[in-house]
């Protein structure tokens, strides 16, 4: 199998012979032209997982070829986005896409448990993605969801039994809806019922929200909203420009009081919320930026990312710089900004990478990846009152593998911190710290887990 940009060709490879045998009827009408038109090609190397670095000569393209079975490949793509969430045994669940746009999760349940992995595509008959997946747990059916964004609709994936799995396409079941292809991202209000929301190929954000009723199935009835139109055109205001592929994918979080939001980097990178409120009837639309003085708030806040704290604090942070958008509701209606790169004297950290999260004992971190692929993170606490800065990957042992692109986190209730990333050839890391074993290790649950 050849993976390339979401698309796959095929070849077939016979290790007696060294030889190929072209196998274009059994390839993807979408498959890349250079694989297609080529009439052969060289094999520069093989490993003992039996992974082959090939070239094709004509074009001088570099790719591999992954030995294929009918689940996996069990790996994080490119520029695949990794979400998770906690498991009420104390456990994890993660998802991702693979480089295929196969939808794998990987899960410890407990977190004591080994690490296991299934390729939910293959379980549930899910399409191949060109956009991100989101995962949580509903506490009120006892299930832990997947939600995919695809260009053939909104898909929402379940275990209902023990290695049986459901798909719904919720664009297909809602008259007028249309599909979320990328930046998906899910908000629990402390109603329990959940909503998803997201880009459309339009550039239009909606949302999807489950609803009291239920079908003939016994399954939640969802329901369907844009945003966009009405919250935004019916009211005459400008259109916010989230240029998710310049400026990063939505963030969304839930304050303390239930206030929904989802906010998205817009033009000049000025952070644009649209948020509902307990006490508010309908979603609002607000440019944070303008509602800052600091010119550090004013423009470059982009690749968001979210924590929120215990006290009503929300903060956005963003950028190299690690330059954080706050409001306490101590500050009534201002916003304040702050460089926490400059405050704690830190390394500047690539934009893309940064995840950020919120600790049960009051921690503010937020985690990314420098220039030469090295973990840090910038933290508070509210004993030490100052932002520090920490290099994870300076504290692991030696020869511990690089990460790679994107960056995620999660906090357990319990208190243990993950920070999610990939290797070069797709492995996913998991970096893990724990109240009782207060250091940072890192794992390649690609390597060590099993099906």
């Amino acid at each position: 199998r050849i993976t390339a940009t979401f698309a796959i060709s095929m070849f077939i490879y016979t290790p007696a012979g060294m030889s190929t045998a072209d196998a274009k009827t059994l390839t993807d009408v979408d498959a890349p032209t250079v694989f297609t038109d080529a009439q052969s090609f060289f094999l520069d190397g093989v490993n003992n997982s039996g992974v082959i670095v090939a070239s094709i000569p004509a074009s001088g393209d570099i790719f591999m070829l992954i030995p294929y079975a009918d689940a996996g490949p069990y790996t994080v793509g490119a520029s695949a986005v990794i979400d998770s969430t906690a498991l009420p045994n104390g456990g994890i669940f993660v998802t991702t896409t693979n480089a295929a746009g196969e939808i794998v999760v990987y899960f410890r349940s407990p977190l004591s448990d080994p690490w296991h992995y299934l390729d939910v595509a293959h379980a549930s008959g899910a399409p191949r993605l060109t956009g991100n997946v989101v995962a949580w747990f509903d506490p009120q059916e006892q299930l832990t969801y997947v939600a995919a964004a695809s260009t053939a609709g909104l898909l929402l994936i379940s275990q209902a039994s023990a290695g049986h799995w459901t798909i719904r396409n919720l664009t297909n079941e809602i008259t007028g809806s249309v599909a979320i292809v990328n930046s998906l991202v899910v908000l629990q209000p402390q109603s329990g019922m959940t909503i998803l929301g997201g880009m459309t190929a339009a550039g239009d954000l909606v949302i999807y929200g489950q609803t009291a009723q239920s079908n003939s199935q016994g399954q939640v009835i969802w329901g369907y909203d844009n945003l966009f139109n009405s919250v935004v055109r019916a009211f005459n205001i400008p259109v916010p420009d989230f240029n998710i592929g310049e400026r990063g994918h939505l963030v969304a979080y839930v304050t303390p009081w239930d206030g929904l939001n989802i906010v998205g980097s817009a033009a000049n990178g000025q952070p644009v919320a649209l948020w509902n409120a307990p006490d508010i009837v309908g979603w609002r639309v607000t440019n944070l930026s303008e509602a800052t003085t600091n010119p550090l708030g004013n423009s470059g806040l982009t690749h968001l990312t979210a924590y929120i704290t215990s006290w009503g604090g929300i903060n956005l942070a963003s950028g190299d710089n690690v330059n954080v958008l706050w409001w306490a509701p101590s500050l009534g209606g201002e916003w304040r900004a702050d460089s926490i790169r400059a405050i704690a004297n830190g390394p500047e950290l690539r934009g893309d990478t940064l995840s950020a999260y919120f600790t049960p004992w009051g921690g503010l971190n937020i985690a990314g990846l420098d220039d030469l692929d090295r973990l840090w993170v910038y933290w508070w606490t509210p004993d030490t009152n100052q932002w520090a800065a920490a290099s994870i990957s300076a504290s692991l042992p030696a020869g511990s593998p690089t990460p790679v692109g994107n960056v995620s986190s999660l906090v357990t209730p319990a208190g243990d911190l993950s920070i999610f990333a990939r290797t070069q050839t797709g492995d996913l890391l998991h970096y893990l710290w724990q109240i009782s074993n207060p250091v940072w290790t890192v794992t390649d649950a690609t390597l060590v887990g099993t099906t």
